[in-house]
């Protein structure tokens, strides 16, 4: 039976000399393919003399139904059913599907349809999408001491005890942008606490930070730290400075004996310091900057030096 069905295609086909080459060779293959689809799936091959049914199926496969005006008028139980002819041609099957074209893959595809307008959104929500959207979170530029290419110290000092050279000896530069920040407006602390200082006592620093009625905190946190962060922008953007080119800047605060409200001060202004750089807003510093603080007086009393102050009760003991 597949014998004749073949050659009953072959017969049927035009000859070469009416199609053209390509059709010639799609015709063939789709010849082949049905031919491949008969012999090893069973189909039941409807003949259109007789009516009759012959079956093609593989040993214990049981048939299929292929006639799609049968299948309709059965129960919806019998599905992707179809009716293959013998006498028909392959050609005249195919016609449904449309011809082969060799030149497909060049085709334009087609515009796809308009989406639907999403339901609009109200305008508090919309407003709070932007704002997040427009959010940005830039990395931290908190470094390293040693590593990071820039380094900013905030060094406290006691006029008590003298100017430090580098402050009287050297005008304006990047390394020193700003002028010494003179702490000794705010109130000092009591006398009977004069001995600690404000760097480990924390009761040094609740009563200076109360006297002030919480100005010395403002006042290393919103201007001091602040003009310390405009200064070492400029330094990294105008004058070039970053890894090619190392910075150590020197920040000086100053109060009468350099031991409480000016280290209290360097202290808060390196914390605010430190934060602007962890937040980083814009990306406006460049590079890596490590902070530090340093307090040259804050072991030195009003009469002098440790060892002045030594000498001076071994002398009374001597008196006594």
């Amino acid at each position: 039976r597949v014998e004749t069905i073949v050659a009953g295609e072959f017969s049927s086909y035009p000859t070469a000399e009416q199609q053209e080459k390509n059709d010639n060779i799609g015709s063939l293959l789709a010849v082949t393919a049905a031919v491949s689809l008969v012999a090893e799936g069973g189909f039941n091959v409807v003949s259109s003399e007789d009516g009759d049914t012959k079956n093609f199926l593989p040993t214990g496969a049981s048939p299929v139904v292929l006639d799609t005006e049968a299948a309709s008028n059965q129960d919806d139980t019998i599905s992707d059913s179809f009716t293959f002819d013998s006498k028909q041609s392959l050609s005249a099957l195919l016609a449904d599907y449309g011809d082969y074209d060799p030149n497909w893959q060049k085709q334009q595809p087609t515009a796809m349809p308009p989406q639907l307008e999403s339901p609009s959104t109200p305008p508090e929500e919309e407003s709070l999408s932007q704002q997040n959207s427009s959010t940005v979170n830039f990395e931290s530029r908190l470094g390293v001491h040693g590593k990071a290419p820039l380094h900013v110290d905030f060094c406290s000092f006691g006029y008590h005890f003298g100017v430090p050279p580098e402050v009287r000896g050297k005008g304006w530069s990047h390394a020193q942008p700003l002028t010494v920040m003179d702490c000794r407006d705010f109130p000092p602390v009591p006398s009977h606490l004069a001995w600690q200082d404000g760097a480990s006592s924390g009761l040094v620093k609740r009563l200076l930070v109360e006297f002030s009625q919480g100005g010395i905190r403002k006042y290393a946190t919103q201007t001091i730290a602040p003009q310390v962060a405009s200064a070492v922008v400029e330094a990294i953007d105008t004058a070039g400075y970053g890894y090619a080119q190392p910075l150590n800047m020197m920040v000086y605060i100053a109060s009468e004996y350099g031991k409480h409200r000016s280290v209290l001060v360097a202290e808060l202004a390196a914390t605010g310091f430190r934060k602007l750089l962890r937040k980083n807003d814009d990306g406006k510093f460049a590079c890596p900057v490590s902070v530090g603080t340093k307090h040259r007086d804050i072991a030195k009393h009003a009469e002098g030096t440790k060892s002045n102050r030594r000498k001076d009760k071994d002398d009374d003991d001597d008196a006594w």
